[in-house]
C-alpha cells in the first residue's frame, strides 16, 4: 500500500510539475507572439530606412567630396556666396 502512495504522490507531482511547464511555455508564446507582431509593424520603416541608407551609399563619394570642398575652399567667404556655390556645385555634381 505504501509503495501504491509513493507511486500516486510522484505522479501527482510529475503532472504538477508538467502543468506549470505547460502554463511557462504558454505564456512565452504569448509573449513571443505580441513581439513578433510588434516587430512586423516595424518592416515599412526598416523598408524605409533601408532604401535611405542605399541611396546614401550611392552618394557617399559625392557628399565627401562636397563637405571636404565646403570645409577646404569655402571657410572665409560669406553665407550667402557659400550657399551659391554649394548649390552651383551640387548641380555639377
Amino acid at each position: 500500500m505504501a509503495e501504491l502512495q509513493n507511486n500516486y504522490e510522484a505522479s501527482v507531482a510529475k503532472a504538477e510539475d508538467l502543468q506549470r511547464r505547460s502554463e511557462l511555455t504558454e505564456a512565452r508564446l504569448v509573449r513571443a507572439e505580441k513581439l513578433v507582431s510588434g516587430l512586423s509593424s516595424e518592416q515599412v520603416r526598416w523598408k524605409s530606412t533601408a532604401e535611405i541608407l542605399e541611396e546614401d551609399m550611392t552618394n557617399l563619394v559625392g557628399n565627401m567630396i562636397l563637405s571636404s570642398g565646403y570645409i577646404s575652399y569655402l571657410g572665409p567667404f560669406t553665407l550667402k556666396y557659400r550657399i551659391e556655390i554649394l548649390d552651383k556645385w551640387i548641380t555639377y555634381l
